[in-house]
This record gives structure tokens, sequence and C-alpha cells, in this order.
């Protein structure tokens, strides 16, 4: 069910490949704490918004 929630994230906002790893690495994270699967989905979604405002305003990620 995160799953695929997680790859149309990925998909729809195109995010960079180093980032959809570490991505991939906190949403397993969340899981395995028992996180509910819509608070997970809240958290990818508010991580992917973020980048989304990173690129609208040009600032470089080190």
């Amino acid at each position: 069910m995160i799953g695929s929630s997680f790859q149309n994230l990925v998909a729809v906002n195109r995010l960079p490949d180093p980032l959809i790893v570490q991505l991939r690495r906190f949403t397993s994270s969340l899981i395995e704490q028992g996180y509910a699967d819509k608070t997970v989905r809240l958290k990818v979604k508010l991580i992917t918004n973020f980048v989304q405002w990173l690129k609208r305003n040009r600032v470089a990620v080190a």
C-alpha cells in the first residue's frame, strides 16, 4: 500500500536519485517503527513538497 503511494509521489515530483534513496530509507524506517500508513504518506508528501520548494527557489542542497 505505502509502496505504490511512494512510487507515485516520486514519479510526479521527479526527485533526484540520491534523494529517492534517502526517502526510501526514511519511509522504511517509519514503517518499521510502526507509524500508520496515513502518517507515512503525509511525511513523504511533506518532504516532496519541500524539495519542490527548494527547486522553485533555486536553493542548492549540498
